[in-house]
């Protein structure tokens, strides 16, 4: 039986573009003690999961992490940035009518969550 560590390690190699056997040198297997322990034939034990969150330069919590976890994470990152998304207004002002052009007036405003600035264009 697969294990999240070994779905999450999986992953990881993925996104970073590695390979197998240079990660499992660099842990300290061979290619098959690693293809055992993400295959399941292997049981994954704290001392691997250190070694190879190690070689995989990356936080052992990441290993460790659920898909409810991941999603959670993902909801708050998604309010985060929500909160920092500055909101734009824009406000038009028809001037004059010139030769079948509207003449108009633009101001944008940028309103931050902690500042203010107001841009002009015309």
């Amino acid at each position: 039986m697969k294990s999240i560590v070994a779905d999450n390690f999986s992953k990881i190699i993925k996104e970073k573009c590695l390979k197998q056997c240079t990660v499992a040198q660099k842990a300290g297997y061979s290619k098959q003690q690693l293809t055992d322990m993400l295959k399941g034939r292997k049981r994954i034990k704290e001392t691997d999961i250190l070694r190879l969150a190690s070689a995989l330069d990356v936080d052992v919590s990441v290993l460790l992490k659920t898909e409810a976890d991941s999603k959670q994470s993902d909801e708050a990152s998604d309010k985060q940035r929500e909160k920092e998304r500055p909101d734009v207004r824009a406000f038009v002002k028809l001037l004059k009518i010139e030769d079948g052009y509207a003449v108009c007036d633009v101001r944008f405003k940028i309103v931050k969550p902690d500042e203010e600035q107001e841009v002009t264009d015309r």
